[in-house]
């Protein structure tokens, strides 16, 4: 199968967005990782990555980003796979080889998320968790906590005594 060149969109999308931070959030660990001689997690990295574009499933809008996708993973791949990074690489329309290619650089504007998700528990105990925007306050954090039908499962019939807050980590309800 060949990948046919697609031209990126002019507008980024939610979806777009998402994909642009793993593909960023990869190539930063990746890099780090391999710099540091951690070979194992800078290969795990990549195993969460494909996980990641297996169930995305591009629209036609999203394929020129997904196709950058494809050829950075392949690009890091390649210190560690490399007869099958050069197959992949023809597949995916090249004629050169790829370890002709540059190392993927981090676009920072797309390395950090704008949500976070923050974990829900009652007395301890993991219930749900929320995605929020990052730094929400405690009391937007606690509203939407006592939204979630599980915790709301958990709550019942008992007194809330307490908030215990974690800023973009975890939102502990003592009852």
């Amino acid at each position: 199968f060949k990948v046919k060149d697609v031209p990126l969109q002019a507008s980024i999308t939610p979806r777009i967005k998402e994909l642009l931070y793993e593909i960023n959030s990869c190539v930063q660990k990746v890099t780090n990782d391999i710099e540091n001689y951690h070979f194992n997690t800078a290969i795990a990295k990549l195993m969460e990555f494909v996980n990641f574009l297996y169930s995305f499933n591009p629209e036609e809008d999203e394929l020129g980003y997904f196709k950058e996708a494809l050829e950075k993973l392949t690009i890091m791949a390649s210190p560690f796979v490399p007869h099958l990074a050069c197959e992949l690489w023809e597949m995916l329309g090249h004629s050169e080889i790829v370890f002709s290619q540059s190392w993927p650089k981090v676009e920072l504007e797309y390395a950090t998320k704008d949500t976070v998700k923050i974990a829900i528990t009652i007395n301890g105990k993991l219930r749900d968790t929320v995605e929020t925007t990052k730094d929400a306050d405690q009391k937007e954090v606690e509203k939407l906590a006592l939204n979630s039908e599980k915790v709301k499962k958990h709550l019942e019939g008992k007194e809330i005594k307490k908030y215990v807050y974690v800023k973009n980590k975890i939102l502990n309800i003592i009852v």
